[in-house]
């Protein structure tokens, strides 16, 4: 079959073309009928005689009609190739994409404009736990990924729907505890002839984002080590010397150059400096980078030309890295000597980095090395010594300045002859010499050793001849081997220096005994300013042995300030010295600050002068040091007492006790004390410019005091010049001699005028209200603990409060509730006995405490005459700022000792009774009964279980059908919240609704239940119900939060439910506190797309006028109208009303706690067609309202929606 019938029913295109192939044909034939019939007319007897002629004719009319039938199945053919082929085509496409999209990494979600999920890649399935990619099809996209940074936990509406794509660019996302950074963009889809959709891609970046952490890491490693190496950098673009190089032509740069001088400019040019470090700009003398890089080839015209030279030909030489030391010459300094690396195309193709080290001392110091090398050659051969170096293993001379008898008088020819020098040795030394030997052979490299020998010299005498030698390996891998040891040694003829010796030391020991046994510090320079003795009482004193001193040298003793001074002293004596005669030496006397080995400081005074021996020539510095560290320390202790004397801002006197007490001496702040100048006091009895004020017994209290202990402080008052009292705190001290025998008395005294005020003044502020003058809290605290701790003591503890000051206070200003205050205040003053005191407790709260009471007949009687005459003088009018302001007060009243025993629990039973008086209606009072207590208890207890059931998890949802009884079905369900309390029955709101209310937990606690509201029409959702609109109640407290209907539009985004399944229940009362504010919420909130009903409509006091102006759908009836229906004729014509005016105003009605056929007969009758109670439903838990009312969505929408959101 050629083609298919649905090919000719589906293609237009195909059933045109055959109609026109065989209109075509019909004209062909037509045509060529004719053609025969006017060609053939002489013909037509032969056709009509001649049966093969008519057969011939025919079978040429078949062969063309065959052949028009075949061009025209290869023309349908080629048009359905034509038409057939792109749809094939595009279904592959379609199967490869889906297939691409499964395979790539990214995660790919498309969802409808109302965020359910049409299609997921394979990929995303990492992130769906247990649930299948066909599970989650149709789900909302904030319920299948609701993890912690997705963009579409946002509210919906803000998303892009322009067409465009939108990325939001790195996000940071928790699944589950584990951060990943996904690259997130968002595509708003909207094809010819399908549903607008949204498209998600999200791809994980995590390794990304860290490998570019690492990246920016690297970089800055990088940027460091350019700038903190040290090393001067330059980074030079070489790709033009490259190009430049090209015109050698096999010549080198240097002599291309000799032949072509002027293209060294072009050479110069073609290097481009790019950049150079701040190294590199310190090496070369630069003041700032720009101005560097701008003048660096002047650097290159007149100098350095040869580095140009030397870098272009190893450039031209293709070496990628090479070194060279340089001479660089800068327009203002002498040539430096660097170091220069070069690298080649590392950085970048054509980029050239240099490193300059700066080797200018290095390339110094081996030119010092060279001359020391000839110097030290030189000076070797004019050694009077004979220097020498032996192979110590072969016994072998390896090198010798000259022989050793030359030193002894032998001329060549003897040295020639002689077979070795031990044959001059003296034969009692040979044994030494021998044994040195041997010692050599086990000393370690760098130890010296000395032997002293006597040789024979050529006139027969005996000469004393010094061996110093050290040993030395020729590597250092063979320093303790055996082999490769070598010493090398010195000989010098000592023979005067060791006579010498003998004669000094018979001197030196006389002179040594006598500066060691001094205890201070001995030594001796010479001219030179060198140590050459110091006695050994310098280990006693500093710790530091007396030969380490001789080796270092003074520095070893003194810091580098106190030698550089010391230093400076000794140089000017001995300059002065040098142009004078001996008898003008003077002494130099100098501290000096050091420390000593040990670290402890230390105050050396240090004598210096002039050395001369006995022709009086200058032979050096001879100089003593000794320890005055502690001395100085108490001339210091005794200059800084005298200051603290002087300038103390306490008042000091000085009295002597000798004979009879007189002042010595007194400071300044004595006499800005007293008035009294230290020239008038002196010698008079200190006991004068006491105030007579003081008591005997401080007096005596000093006397004994000082006798028994030497000391006394205390207050103690003076009477000044100008006879004021002025009141101090006072020390005495006793200073005794050896024998215990007082010798004078200091006496310190300091002004506490200032303090004493301030005392007394804290006092005040401690003790009593700043605003009342009355007694404070902490003052009826201690008068009541006092009051109780009497024998026999009866007394009344009235804790009294305000009634309605509050709004005195918030609607006419501070100022005017503290006159009210005050006032009040006077009025109990007034009101009380005598003897009773009134304390304010803060705020508007005040006590009174009745003592005495035992005294008193009727002591309740007293009690009541006292608190009604505080009410009557409360309920007086307020006259302020010309404004009457009436006040009543609620007081409560606690007795002692019959209520309690302790003070916190009396006045905690006042305030427990002055509640309850407020709760009988205010403006009364009330005694404390136990009963109160445990009430307030049970009430506390209530309180604080409440704070803890929110986190606990306690509160629950009970959900109660509202029925249509015209249709016989539901129409809608409010939510009504329970509290499971552990170790209770299930609690109904009326019992903790009124806490919570109270305490603020409302908004909190109202919160929770609009989202487990929200989550529970959801998950009903997701179970295939239908759900109708779900009513929650709102607070007052709630409603006059400014941020509520942000949060509940919160709620509603992240649950994702649809705010017209949400019906929000206000009281009249609320809507009647603030009703410009009222409309403003609740115009918003239908405009968000919220229904709104008043309950319990008919207990408040609506206005009409107002009620018509809000935006509500529905007014509940309140169940106290229903319960009585139908025989309570009042409550029947209110219902009757109300539905009306409902009905009238265009609002649904809903009759509340409807539970027998009589009231729902009657409610049906006067047209209210929807109510609630038990009738229908009670409170139930969600599983039970999904099972007995709501109905699952039909099979048909069910599939429908299936097929919509599937994916193509």
């Amino acid at each position: 079959m050629l083609f298919s019938k649905a090919d000719f029913v589906n293609n237009k295109r195909i059933t045109i073309l055959l109609t026109l192939f065989f209109v075509f044909l019909m004209i062909t034939q037509g045509l060529s009928l004719y053609w025969h019939v006017q060609a053939s007319n002489s013909m037509q007897a032969e056709l009509t005689s001649s049966p093969s002629s008519l057969f011939h004719l025919l079978s040429i009319l078949v062969l063309q009609v065959l052949m028009y039938v075949g061009v025209a199945w290869l023309m349908l053919r080629h048009s359905h190739k034509k038409i057939v082929q792109p749809t094939v085509i595009y279904n592959e496409k379609l199967q490869r994409s889906e297939q691409a999209l499964s395979c790539i990494d990214e995660v790919v979600i498309t969802t409808n404009l109302y965020g359910k999920i049409i299609f997921c890649n394979t990929s995303a399935g990492k992130w769906l736990g247990n649930k299948s990619i066909e599970h989650v099809i149709g789900k909302p996209i904030q319920k299948i990924f609701p993890f912690p940074g997705m963009p579409w936990l946002d509210r919906w509406s803000s998303l892009q729907t322009n067409g465009q794509i939108e990325s939001h660019g790195e996000t940071l996302v928790d699944f589950n505890g584990c951060l990943q950074t996904l690259n997130i963009s968002q595509h708003f889809s909207k094809p010819e002839d399908g549903e607008p959709s949204v498209i998600w891609v999200l791809r994980d970046i995590s390794r990304q984002a860290s490998d570019r952490e690492l990246l920016d890491v690297s970089r800055a490693r990088y940027r460091a080590l350019y700038e903190g190496s040290g090393v001067g950098m330059w980074h030079v673009d070489i790709a033009l010397v490259r190009e430049w190089l090209l015109h050698l032509k096999g010549v080198s740069v240097k002599d291309y150059l000799l032949k072509n001088p002027k293209e060294f400019s072009a050479l110069l040019s073609s290097f481009n400096l790019i950049d150079i470090n701040d190294a590199a700009l310190s090496l070369l003398g630069g003041s700032n980078k720009p101005d560097f890089i701008y003048d660096a080839r002047k650097l290159f015209q007149q100098y350095n030309q040869k580095l140009i030279i030397d870098m272009a030909q190893s450039i031209n030489d293709d070496q990628k890295q090479f070194s060279m030391e340089i001479a660089f010459k800068n327009n203002n300094d002498g040539p430096r000597h660097f170091l220069l690396n070069v690298t080649l195309d590392l950085v970048a193709r054509d980029q050239a980095l240099l490193a300059f080290s700066d080797i200018s001392e290095q390339i110094e110091a081996q030119t010092k090395l060279r001359e020391n090398e000839n110097f030290w050659a030189s000076v070797l051969q004019t050694l009077p010594d004979t220097v020498y170096v032996n192979d110590l293993l072969n016994r072998k001379v390896v090198y010798n300045s000259r022989h050793i008898a030359s030193l002894l008088g032998y001329n060549p020819t003897d040295i020639e002859n002689m077979q070795h020098w031990r044959e001059l040795l003296h034969g009692d030394d040979i044994t030494h010499y021998d044994q040195a030997v041997v010692t050599l052979s086990k000393m370690l490299p760098g130890e010296v050793n000395e032997t002293l020998v006597r040789l024979k010299h050529k006139n027969g005498s005996w000469r004393v001849m010094r061996f110093r030698d050290c040993v030395f390996s020729k590597k250092d891998s063979e320093q303790y081997s055996e082999s490769g040891r070598y010493y090398v040694g010195t000989v010098r003829d000592v023979t005067e220096e060791e006579d010498a010796k003998i004669q000094l030391l018979d001197s030196e020991s006389r002179y040594r005994l006598l500066a060691d046994g001094m205890s201070d510090i001995v030594f001796t320079l010479d001219s030179n300013f060198q140590l050459t003795y110091i006695s050994t009482s310098v280990t006693k004193m500093l710790g530091y042995p007396s030969g380490q001193v001789l080796r270092e040298g003074l520095p070893l003793l003194f810091n580098g300030e106190a030698y550089r001074r010391l230093m400076g002293s000794l140089r000017a004596d001995m300059t002065l010295a040098l142009g004078k005669v001996k008898s003008s030496d003077h002494v130099r006397n100098i501290d000096l600050a050091t420390q000593s080995q040990s670290g402890l400081p230390v105050i050396l005074e240090v004598q210096s002068s002039v050395l001369r021996n006995e022709a009086g020539e200058i032979e050096g510095i001879l100089a003593s040091c000794r320890d005055v560290t502690q001395r100085r320390s108490i001339e210091q202790e005794a200059r800084t007492a005298s200051e603290v004397f002087d300038n103390s801002s306490e008042a000091i006197i000085v009295s002597n006790a000798k004979t009879h007490a007189s002042i010595n001496k007194v400071n300044k702040a004595f006499t800005h004390l007293t008035g009294y100048d230290a020239a008038s006091v002196i010698g008079s009895d200190p006991l004068r410019y006491l105030a007579q004020e003081n008591s005997k017994s401080i007096m005596r209290d000093m006397g004994k005091s000082l006798l028994a202990d030497g000391y006394w402080q205390g207050e103690i008052n003076y009477r000044t010049k100008a006879g004021e009292i002025c009141p101090s705190w006072t020390g005495i001290t006793a200073l005794k001699d050896n024998d215990g025998r007082v010798q004078s008395h200091i006496i310190i005294s300091s002004d506490i005028s200032l303090r004493k005020t301030s005392e007394a003044k804290i006092e005040r502020l401690a003790y009593f209200d700043s605003l009342t003058d009355l007694p404070n809290r902490s003052q009826m605290h201690e008068t009541l603990e006092k009051l109780m701790l009497e024998k026999g003591q009866v007394l009344a503890l009235l804790f009294i409060d305000l009634d309605r000051f509050k709004p005195i206070n918030d609607t006419m200003g501070h100022p005017v509730g503290d006159q009210v205050l005050v006032e009040v205040a006077q009025r109990l003053n007034a009101s009380i006995r005598t003897e009773d005191v009134v304390a304010r407790m803060g705020g508007d709260e005040f006590t009174v405490i009745m003592p005495g009471l035992q005294h008193c007949q009727n002591l309740e009687q007293e009690i009541e005459s006292v608190c009604e005459s505080i009410l009557k003088q409360i309920q007086k009018p307020f006259a302020i700022n010309e404004r009457q302001l009436y006040l009543t007060a609620s007081v409560g009243v606690a007795l002692f000792p019959a209520s309690t025993l302790s003070a916190m629990e009396l006045l905690r039973n006042a305030d427990t009774a002055m509640y309850h008086a407020k709760a009988m209606g205010k403006n009364t009072f009330q005694f404390y009964l136990e009963e109160m207590n445990i009430r307030a208890m049970e009430r506390l207890e209530l309180e604080n279980n409440l704070h803890l059931a929110l986190l606990r998890n306690e509160f629950e949802l009970h959900y109660q059908a509202q029925w249509d009884t015209k249709e016989n079905k539901i129409c809608g369900i409010e939510a009504l919240l329970r509290w499971r309390r552990p170790g209770y029955a299930l609690v109904g709101p009326d019992k903790f609704i009124p806490v919570i209310e109270e305490t603020g937990l409302i908004v909190p606690v109202g919160e929770w239940v609009l989202r487990t509201a929200c989550e529970q029409i959801i998950d009903w959702q997701e179970a295939g119900f239908v759900v109708p609109k779900l009513a929650v109640n709102l607070s007052a407290r709630q409603f006059k939060d400014v941020n509520m209907l942000d949060g509940i539009c919160r709620i509603v985004d992240e649950t994702g439910v649809d705010p017209d399944l949400i019906e929000l229940e206000l009281t009249e009362s609320i809507l009647m506190d603030d009703v410009e504010r009222t409309l403003a919420v609740l115009n918003e909130a239908r405009k968000m797309g919220f229904h709104l009903s008043i309950d319990d409509f008919g207990t408040g006091y609506s206005s009409l006028s107002y009620l018509k102006q809000f935006p509500v759908n529905n007014l509940k009836i309140d169940q106290s109208f229903i319960r009585n229906l139908p025989h309570n004729q009042e409550d029947a014509q209110i219902t009757r009303t109300i539905i009306a005016m409902a009905n009238n105003l265009g609002l649904g009605v809903i009759a509340e706690g409807v539970e027998n056929e009589a009231q729902r007969k009657f409610l049906q009758k006067v047209g209210c067609h929807r109510v609630q109670g038990y009738m229908y439903s009670h409170p139930v838990c969600s599983d039970v309202l999904a099972h007995d009312f709501l109905e699952a969505e039909h099979e048909g929408e069910h599939e429908a929606e299936n097929g919509l959101y599937e994916p193509a």
